[in-house]
């Protein structure tokens, strides 16, 4: 995974997502450029690792910058908890418009989908070269027999 992150372009989005199977918690203490103050439970191991990759790459993990309900992505019998987790550069950041989990979709058994709205902008090539031309019908007529007649 370090390989693709280095490989790939500062300025090309990217979106890390997946079920990362750790918690990364709520304690505010944590919080930190990577991480906003919306997440659930306490922190583990593998969320250790998530947070390390997130700083190592300069990533924010989406889910825990917005507000919502429920930020609950799995759940069991016995626990209810957030380990999936989507990511993007943190220069890429403004162009997240929100990350929510929906309710009662379920990707598998256990797990809710988390869906992830953002801006797409519109590259455009350049601007566009507009020939110049003659509107006839503003034209006198005096004007168009004598240009027609400077053209022959």
């Amino acid at each position: 995974m370090d390989a693709v992150m280095i490989a790939t372009e500062i300025e090309e989005r990217l979106v890390v997502e997946g079920d990362l199977n750790g918690h990364i918690g709520c304690n505010r203490e944590n919080i930190n450029k990577m991480r906003g103050g919306h997440s659930i439970g306490e922190m583990n191991e593998e969320g250790e690792l998530i947070t390390d990759f997130a700083m190592a790459f300069d990533m924010a993990i989406n889910n825990t910058f917005f507000t919502n309900d429920d930020n609950v992505t799995y759940s069991s019998v016995r626990r209810q908890t957030q380990i999936d987790f989507l990511m993007c550069r943190r220069n890429h950041l403004t162009d997240m418009k929100n990350c929510k989990v929906i309710k009662g979709d379920r990707v598998s058994k256990q797990h809710r989908l988390v869906v992830l709205d953002l801006l797409l902008r519109r590259v455009g090539m350049g601007k566009k070269v507009v020939q110049p031309k003659i509107k006839w019908g503003r034209s006198e007529k005096q004007e168009i027999r004598e240009f027609s007649g400077s053209i022959s």
